[in-house]
């Protein structure tokens, strides 16, 4: 077997990244990296990267075997399998990572220049998809989104197929109020303006925008006002 050739195969999620334009804005949010901790010659957001596998351009291998304590501004995009675990390394005192964890598109080593584009939650984008729940809960709060909206979000993985087609729903409908309502809380109005959207741009039936509303107004409070 030929060792070198490994990586060029793998399709895990190690090779999966945020966009360039998703990078983008978070380095005009908080300043240009050193260190990107968790990538590949081919995903790599920065010069200077740590690498999953032997490689004679970066300037380790593992990361998460390493203290980050030395870099002044690390950047990271961490598998779903690994988020826990760059937390807990995040959580060192002196280290402080940025945490890239949804992509809009991802590469592979092995080549491949099909670009394949998944829309992924923008509070994703911003790194509160954490292993910690408390973590998760003050981020979220701080967004503005009520209780019921944070434990949607925050419940736990293995309800996920059970709850997939409303989470999915619910997630689009948060990232498309995040980009339109100002920061302001979720209103009747956001919801009707969303839902007459979808259902002209995706040619949607009467049923399923019915179901789109019964899973959006779980996300509030007073959802029985909102469907009065």
């Amino acid at each position: 077997m030929n060792l070198a050739d490994a990586p060029s195969r793998l399709t895990a999620q190690t090779e999966w990244s945020l966009s360039d334009e998703a990078y983008e804005k978070i380095s005009f949010l908080y300043g240009k990296n050193d260190v990107d901790l968790l990538a590949s010659r081919a995903n790599r957001k920065v010069g200077t990267y740590y690498s999953w596998f032997p490689d004679n351009k970066s300037v380790g291998q593992n990361s998460l075997a390493h203290s980050w304590s030395g870099w002044s501004n690390p950047y990271g995009c961490p598998p779903w399998n690994l988020i826990g675990q760059a937390i807990r390394n995040h959580m060192v005192p002196g280290s402080s990572m940025h945490v890239g964890r949804a992509t809009t598109s991802y590469t592979s080593d092995n080549g491949d220049t099909r670009s394949r584009k998944r829309k992924i939650s923008a509070l994703q984008q911003q790194g509160v998809v954490l292993d910690g729940l408390e973590d998760q809960r003050s981020i979220l709060k701080a967004q503005g989104l009520t209780d019921n909206a944070i434990n949607i979000i925050v419940s736990n993985q293995r309800s996920a197929k059970r709850r997939s087609r409303y989470y999915t729903t619910q997630i689009k409908f948060l990232e498309w109020h995040i980009d339109n309502a100002d920061g302001s809380p979720i209103q009747a109005s956001h919801i009707i303006n969303y839902l007459a959207e979808i259902f002209i741009s995706k040619k949607l039936c009467v049923n399923t925008i019915k179901a789109y509303k019964s899973a959006i107004t779980s996300l509030v409070e007073d959802s029985e006002e909102i469907d009065s």
